[in-house]
């Protein structure tokens, strides 16, 4: 049997990086060879924080770990993964909310991946850790709109305070 180098990858907005997003991006780079931390863009909604800044961002959380980069995806995400030899989706699940959301998106996903490619990505889910499972980016934003502690939510919460604007 050939060993073939798995390539994960994290889809999701980061917007901003959490805790809770670290924690499986960690767990994801003992499991892979290599694992992206593939922020995408939705061309119809405006970030809470743009697009380059959340890069900075991830690319500070992630930067002791050795195999996992981050990029950014502004185009269909079975293109990205086809172009870039993934293997692997990797998605966090909070709670049964976010598997039925992820469920439907692996199967729309998947239909792209077919109709375009021959490979279809594995998509594997990963529960969160206990405590990260209350933890997200909307909550976040909301707590900052108030201008609320966020250190114990955020990797790199005084870095992030630096690149927005609170009221």
């Amino acid at each position: 049997m050939k060993n073939k180098k798995t390539n994960a990858v994290i889809p999701g907005s980061y917007d901003p990086i959490t805790n809770g997003h670290l924690d499986l991006i960690i767990r994801a780079s003992k499991l892979f060879d290599e694992v992206t931390v593939l922020i995408c863009v939705n061309s119809s909604k405006r970030g809470f924080v743009d697009v380059e800044i959340r890069k900075i961002l991830c690319e500070d959380a992630v930067k002791d770990l050795s195999n996992v980069k981050v990029d950014v995806c502004g185009g269909l995400f079975a293109d990205y993964c086809h172009n870039n030899g993934i293997n692997a989706v990797i998605k966090g699940i909070r709670n049964l909310t976010d598997y039925s959301y992820e469920s439907e998106l692996k199967q729309y996903n998947d239909c792209i991946f077919k109709d375009k490619y021959e490979d279809v990505p594995e998509t594997i889910f990963i529960p969160s850790s206990a405590e990260f499972s209350h933890c997200s980016s909307t909550f976040v934003r909301e707590m900052l709109k108030y201008n609320e502690d966020v250190t114990k939510y955020v990797p790199n919460a005084k870095l992030l305070l630096n690149y927005i604007n609170l009221p």
